[in-house]
C-alpha cells in the first residue's frame, strides 16, 4: 500500500534559513515531502520570517499540500564569554574559576557572563560546556564566582553553549525558559498564523504553562496552536 501525504506517522521537518527560504527551494522541499517548515527564531529578523511564512502558504496552496509551520523559540541562550587564549586548553583535574565579569587571560579563569546562573550554583553541581564535551564539577561558590575541577577536559572555545547544569538541589534554576525575546517572537509568529511553537530548554511544566498562557491571551482559549517541549538538558 502506498501512503499519501498526511497518512504517515513520521513527519519530515525541514528548517528554512537564508539559503533555503526562496520560493524555488521551498517548492522543491514541498514536492520532496516536507510536512513541517521550521523557522529558527535564534537567527534572522521577524520581518524575514513573515515573508517566509507568506511564501510557504502560497506555495503550499499552489502545490495542494498541507504544510504546517513551526516557529522554534530561542530560549535562554547561555554561552561562555570571550576567552584568552582562544581556544583554551583544559586538562582533567585542573582548577578553574567561573566568573560573570571580565577575567584576566589565564588558563584558570573562564568568563561566564550569566551572573544569575553563577548565583544559583552550589558545591556538587556539574556544568557541561560545548554540547557536553567538557565538564566542570563545582566545589566552591563565593563572592559572585564559582570554582571547581575539570572533570572532562579538552579545548574550550569562546561563545560555545552551556548545554547543561545539573544542580545538586531540587530547586530549579530561576532563569526563565521563556525570555522577553521569545515572547516577542511568539507573538509575531501567532500574528502570522503559525501552527506550532517550540520552546527550547524546557525544565518544568511551568515553562509550558507560561507559553500556553501567552498563546491563549493572544489567540483565545480555543487556539489550536500546538506547543512542542524541547528537552535539552
Amino acid at each position: 500500500m502506498t501512503l499519501q501525504r498526511g497518512e504517515t506517522r513520521t513527519k519530515m521537518v525541514c528548517t528554512l534559513g537564508p539559503v533555503s527560504s526562496d520560493e524555488s527551494t521551498i517548492r522543491a522541499l514541498v514536492r520532496a515531502g516536507m510536512d513541517v517548515a521550521r523557522l529558527n527564531c535564534s537567527h534572522g529578523e521577524a520581518d524575514e520570517r513573515m515573508r517566509t511564512i507568506a511564501t510557504i502558504r502560497r506555495v503550499a496552496e499552489e502545490e495542494d499540500a498541507n504544510i504546517a509551520i513551526l516557529a522554534d523559540l530561542q530560549g535562554p541562550k547561555l554561552r561562555v564569554g570571550q576567552l584568552d587564549p582562544d581556544p583554551l586548553p583544559l586538562r582533567e583535574g585542573q582548577r578553574v574559576v567561573l566568573s560573570p565579569g571580565p577575567v584576566p587571560g589565564s588558563a584558570t579563569w573562564i568568563p561566564l557572563p550569566h551572573p544569575e546562573l553563577i548565583a544559583e550554583l552550589s558545591p556538587g553541581d556539574l556544568v557541561r560546556l560545548d554540547d557536553g564535551a567538557l565538564e566542570i564539577s563545582v566545589d566552591r561558590c563565593q563572592a559572585g564566582q564559582a570554582s571547581g575541577l575539570v572533570r572532562t577536559g579538552g579545548c574550550l572555545r569562546s561563545r560555545v553553549g552551556i548545554s547543561a547544569v545539573c544542580c545538586s538541589t531540587a530547586i530549579p534554576l530561576k532563569i526563565p525558559a521563556l525570555t522577553e525575546k521569545d515572547r516577542r517572537d511568539a507573538s509575531h509568529a501567532l500574528d502570522h498564523g503559525v501552527d506550532f511553537l517550540a520552546l527550547s530548554f524546557v525544565r518544568s511544566l511551568e515553562n509550558i504553562v507560561a507559553l500556553r498562557a501567552l498563546v491563549e491571551q493572544q489567540s483565545g482559549r480555543g487556539s489550536t496552536v500546538g506547543i512542542i517541549a524541547k528537552i535539552e538538558k
